[in-house]
């Protein structure tokens, strides 16, 4: 153990409580716009109903136990968590920023780099994952869940935030574009579920799809999004299960 593990340990908790602190911050301080508000007035059928963004309090929670799983002295020196520590840093900061920046200044072109930014630090971290040996038990939920949980999200959430931007531009973002949008979260989705062999992370992206579905059966009636949302989801979690 030296002094930068005690470092990296106490900028993990930092992080971690900064990112949920800030996601739930606008609506606490009632600040004039939310990410919620935001993503409504931006509205886009291939944004999930609003209950299934009950997951980020699930992310949240795994965040906080990777970062407390992360700081116990028997895992500071741990070679893997050492690596993954730093990509949660730079994620959670990332994450925070873009849940400071949407209310503050919509969801823009800066927005859309800050999420494509965490994601790029992810896919990162799932590919450190990738190449270690296999974790199970505790160091697996703990140590490794919580960062495949996040990277699914996202990794579904990015395309959202492009169509988002795209509208904030002026850009008429009709059926046909948000259909491309839902395939790259396909695309992306299911190659790497099938790299990672993650069933955590194509279950987030499935999650971010049935979400999907679901607006467009209860809300925006739009029946091509609705069956092509639908025909996606499970493709991530096949892709991970023939994997591993």
């Amino acid at each position: 153990m030296t002094a930068i593990d005690i470092l990296r340990a106490a900028l993990v908790i930092v992080a971690a409580i900064a990112q949920a602190v800030m996601g739930n911050w606008p609506q606490l301080r009632r600040w004039e716009h939310s990410v919620p508000e935001r993503s409504a007035r931006l509205h886009l059928p291939i944004v999930p109903w609003p209950p299934f963004f009950a997951i980020w309090g699930v992310i949240f929670l795994a965040s906080f136990g990777f970062a407390i799983w992360h700081a116990l002295p028997a895992n500071l020196d741990d070679p893997l968590l050492r690596m993954l520590g730093w990509f949660a840093v730079a994620a959670w900061t990332l994450n925070t920023a873009w849940e400071w920046h949407v209310p503050r200044r919509d969801i823009d072109w800066t927005s859309l780099v800050l999420i494509a930014a965490a994601l790029a630090v992810l896919l990162a971290a799932m590919e450190t994952i990738g190449r270690a040996p296999s974790e199970r038990g505790l160091s697996f939920w703990l140590g490794i869940a919580p960062i495949q949980l996040l990277a699914g999200w996202i990794s579904a959430a990015v395309w959202v935030n492009l169509g988002s931007t795209l509208k904030w531009s002026g850009v008429p973002v009709r059926t046909a574009w948000q259909i491309v949008l839902l395939l790259g979260v396909g695309a992306l989705g299911s190659m790497v579920a099938w790299l990672s062999g993650s069933p955590v992370y194509a279950g987030a992206i499935a999650w971010a799809l049935v979400g999907i579905v679901v607006q467009n059966i209860v809300r925006d009636r739009n029946l091509p999004i609705s069956l092509t949302a639908a025909f996606l989801a499970p493709a991530a979690v096949v892709a991970a299960l023939m994997s591993s």
